[in-house]
């Protein structure tokens, strides 16, 4: 199957930045363009448009989308190199917003514990779609080399688009 991706940076050197998000229906790459969002400067960013997204959408009548295929996808792109995949699966792995369907019909706090790379969670604080009572639990259960917890006050689920000048500080 054919999916899209898009790769912005200033300078490709810089550390890639995955940016797994949408599905169906609900690229995220549109948005972050119309906000005036400039990641490729900070980072090499790969907006990733998951089965049934943005590039990526192709009416599969009613096939179903699943976190381990979309790391299946990753696998069996030619595109990437063993290393490439290797750190793409684990960044998707344990990327907090890719689990969010996960956490909805299980616990993430038991089913996730330890993670061996830094994590940054970014989240709205009257965010309906992951609580921000649920991220918080995650975040603090979990042992990771280092964990920040960055809180939006006024914002939902996009704090990048909710509160621009906050979210442009860090």
């Amino acid at each position: 199957m054919r999916q899209g991706l898009i790769i912005e940076t200033t300078d490709d050197t810089l550390t890639v930045l995955l940016v797994v998000h949408g599905g169906p229906g609900y690229p995220l790459y549109p948005i972050v363009k119309a906000n005036k969002l400039e990641l490729h400067k900070l980072f090499t960013v790969c907006y990733w448009d998951q089965r049934g997204t943005g590039m990526s959408y192709v009416d599969q009548s009613g096939a179903r989308y699943s976190i381990f295929r979309g790391l299946k996808d990753v696998l069996m792109n030619r595109h990437y190199q063993l290393k490439e995949k290797i750190n793409i699966l684990k960044g998707s792995v344990l990327s907090y917003q890719s689990l969010g369907k996960t956490m909805a019909h299980m616990d993430l706090t038991k089913l996730v514990t330890k993670i061996s790379i830094p994590v940054y969670i970014i989240h709205g604080k009257i965010d309906y779609l992951t609580t921000h009572t649920q991220a918080l639990r995650f975040l603090n259960q979990l042992t990771a080399p280092s964990k920040k917890f960055f809180t939006f006050e006024n914002s939902s689920h996009p704090p990048f688009i909710e509160e621009k000048e906050s979210f442009s500080l860090y």
